[in-house]
């Protein structure tokens, strides 16, 4: 009779014990559930904001001496839809743990990096800083919540902006004031040159500063072609008649 008493105690203590370790386990998949879905939202804001980040880039290209204004009040229009992208992020990683979500949006804010300096850039013509970025994105918050910008993506974002760069002086290669090319060129100077200058831990750093050297020599053989054939031609000449100089 004890023996029974003690068998029915033993398989009660089991069942409780298997009952805490399944009430345990319920608990740990509705948090993985919750980090998984967070993850998810954080990945479609990130494609959000890459995706209008490019056109903000694409109208920006567009620029022209005559445009300018008109062109930076749609940009601002532009700014305005992404940042509510980025503040859904920064939403979803407050309180959590940061690192985490950070492959779920880094692409995202490089994209996002890249636009908004070619924005301040032409509105400025100064370099954007990481604190400005991060005031912008807080100043845009309804909760003013702080959000960090990593050293990495800036420093990929600010490289991919001088391709655009590139572009940008190319344009202004065949029109009136080709004096802007050196203004753009001079600028990336700079920005290689601090490249050139400083270690970041990232697969793509040394991918990205070739890259910007082969965008810098392009400008640099602009500049040279407009300097030395420049007065060849009257203002407005085509640029394909410096094509070979320039070798694009």
């Amino acid at each position: 009779m004890k023996r029974k008493q003690s068998d029915m105690s033993e398989a009660g203590t089991d069942s409780k014990q298997k009952s805490e370790i399944v009430a345990l386990y319920s608990e740990y998949a509705k948090e993985l559930d919750e980090i998984n879905d967070r993850y998810e939202r954080i990945i479609k804001c990130s494609r959000d904001t890459t995706i209008n980040s490019k056109r903000l880039i694409s109208l920006l290209q567009r620029l022209t001496d005559d445009t300018k204004d008109e062109l930076l009040k749609k940009a601002e229009a532009d700014l305005k839809r992404i940042h509510e992208h980025i503040c859904k992020i920064a939403s979803e990683v407050h309180q959590q743990d940061y690192y985490r979500y950070t492959r779920a949006f880094t692409f995202g804010i490089q994209e996002y990096v890249e636009a908004v300096s070619f924005y301040y850039f032409i509105k400025t013509g100064e370099l954007i800083s990481i604190k400005t970025i991060e005031s912008m994105i807080k100043e845009s918050h309804k909760d003013k919540l702080d959000f960090r910008i990593t050293i990495s993506d800036y420093m990929l974002g600010i490289a991919d902006l001088t391709g655009e760069m590139m572009r940008l002086c190319i344009n202004y290669a065949s029109s009136n004031n080709k004096e802007y090319c050196f203004t753009i060129c001079e600028f990336v100077r700079k920005i290689l040159l601090g490249f050139e200058t400083t270690s970041v831990y990232h697969y793509e750093y040394s991918k990205k500063i070739e890259v910007m050297r082969q965008s810098m020599s392009k400008m640099e053989n602009a500049c040279l072609a407009i300097k030395i054939r420049g007065s060849e031609f009257p203002g407005g000449f085509s640029m394909s008649l410096m094509a070979d100089d320039m070798e694009l």
